[in-house]
């Protein structure tokens, strides 16, 4: 079950705890404590992002503490912020949807796409929280390139090493692939791409998992 969950405007110090599901939750006035609960949660404010100081030294134990013109936030299992000119997606750890979805958008787009593209991160998160899993979103990556093997093979490449393959590169990948002699689809060969720690340099991710990764 998806809820909204309001803290109200009294400037009480609330305590919200979330569902099941992906909710949105609205401290509003006062220190509040939340707590998402299970599934992908987002934590909303009402004005910009540049009004509020998000502390993330506790992020590894999945607290995030926001500060600003509403009060104190302390976060807890809140996946996303929300603010009035920005989303984040703060789930980029190892296997979850923002790291997930960044890795893959990189790989089959280009890295830049990362940053320059928050309705493609929107679209994955999207996928991601709806339950696909990476092979399936792959899939539809694959499907919206409709590359040839060749050239799908330069281009993922490319993205994830920084330049084209050699002959002997190109071979090697083009031998991993159903027609070729292997049994990989394409979509098998960008997981593999897009989960190589070279992808994670590419876009930075650890540096994203400190000011959050943009969705439209």
């Amino acid at each position: 079950m998806n809820d909204d969950l309001d803290g109200g405007s009294r400037g009480a110090d609330d305590v919200l705890r979330g569902t099941e599901g992906a909710d949105r939750l609205f401290g509003r006035l006062g220190d509040d404590r939340i707590d998402g609960g299970d599934g992908p949660d987002v934590s909303v404010y009402t004005r910009p992002r540049d009004a509020y100081v998000v502390d993330l030294t506790q992020h590894a134990s999945g607290r995030i503490v926001v500060t600003g013109p509403d009060g104190r936030h302390l976060l807890d299992n809140v996946e996303r912020l929300e603010f009035a000119d920005h989303k984040l997606a703060f789930d980029l750890g190892t296997g979850q949807a923002g790291a997930n979805t960044a890795r893959l958008v990189a790989a089959a787009f280009t890295p830049n796409a990362v940053h320059a593209l928050p309705d493609y991160i929107g679209i994955g998160l999207q996928l991601f929280d709806a339950g696909h899993n990476m092979l399936q979103v792959a899939q539809l990556a694959a499907t919206v390139l409709g590359l040839d093997d060749d050239a799908f093979i330069d281009r993922i490449y490319l993205h994830v090493v920084g330049l084209p393959p050699t002959q002997a590169a190109h071979d090697f990948f083009e031998s991993l692939l159903q027609g070729h002699g292997g049994n990989l689809t394409q979509a098998d060969l960008l997981v593999l791409a897009a989960n190589h720690e070279m992808t994670a340099e590419q876009i930075g991710l650890v540096g994203l998992a400190q000011s959050g990764l943009e969705y439209a």
